[in-house]
């Protein structure tokens, strides 16, 4: 009588990443060192380490991760990332209270879309789903089924260049200038109208605004910034990135001259040189 074969072991991922040749030996000795002097023992910590400090290449390193720990794996280059789905992100980022979307954006946590296929989950996108912390972002969302779902890290930031990262603060910003009183649908005379202008201006709620702005335009490599008054108090933004023109942010709360004495201001450093060869397409 033979005897029972006993049950398959489970190979640990560090096995799995040595027997495909996503790592070495001696790297990972060197790594284990390293997450041993710092005291820490997470598997989550070592992945980082290898990557960061040891070039090992990132997507192969997370993806194996979450094929090993079960994460569905999506290719989102090959969905339609088209306004609607940028708007849901936008939507659902702006449910959550400010520190949790820092701590989104942190821990590059984004919700995606709802799949219907699967009991109308909402589906979480992330580099580095072995991340622990991205559970109480994801656990904060109205829709309280969810899927962690692993991308590879330059879809994840190409999607989020595009729903900017100081966006979903943008309304806040607009929130503080309600509430302190700046936005009013009374008709004012002259004197009073200068009067609001002014003080929109002094007020760091404004400045904030567009100073965030800026620093978007600057993150996504914006080679120019049009500032575009379409109404009282409306006023687009349009990024030139990669030389397309697209329009990036819609601002509805403060009048228009507000908004362009703003700009004006806080651009006015600028060098102009610089500013008409990006304008001319050479910046």
């Amino acid at each position: 009588m033979s005897a029972q074969q006993g049950p398959t072991l489970k190979k640990t991922l560090t096995a799995v990443l040595l027997d495909k040749g996503i790592i070495d030996e001696s790297t990972l000795r060197k790594a284990e060192e390293v997450l041993s002097k710092e005291g820490i023992k997470s598997r989550n910590q070592l992945l980082h380490i290898l990557a960061d400090q040891f070039k090992v290449n990132r997507d192969a390193l997370f993806a194996e991760a979450a094929q090993f720990y079960t994460f569905r794996t999506l290719d989102i280059a090959k969905d339609s990332t088209d306004d609607g789905v940028l708007a849901f992100i936008r939507r659902e980022l702006q449910s959550l209270p400010l520190y949790l979307r820092e701590q989104a954006v942190e821990n590059r946590v984004l919700p995606y879309k709802v799949d219907k296929e699967r009991e109308g989950r909402l589906l979480i996108i992330t580099p580095d789903p072995t991340n622990a912390g991205i559970y109480a972002i994801a656990r904060s969302f109205e829709n309280k089924k969810f899927e962690i779902c692993y991308v590879p890290l330059s879809q994840w930031q190409e999607i989020w260049n595009r729903v900017s990262i100081d966006r979903a603060i943008y309304k806040d910003h607009e929130s503080d200038l309600r509430d302190q009183g700046f936005v009013s649908d009374d008709e004012e005379d002259g004197e009073r109208f200068e009067q609001e202008i002014d003080e929109e201006i002094s007020r760091s709620g404004l400045v904030s605004l567009i100073e965030s702005i800026f620093v978007d335009a600057v993150r996504v490599g914006a080679s120019d910034i049009h500032v575009v008054p379409k109404g009282e108090k409306v006023t687009e933004f349009y990024f030139r990135v990669d030389g397309r023109l697209s329009r990036w942010y819609t601002h509805t709360e403060t009048r228009a001259e507000a908004v362009s004495a703003v700009v004006k201001d806080r651009a006015k450093n600028l060098d102009r040189f610089e500013r008409n060869l990006a304008q001319d397409g050479f910046a």
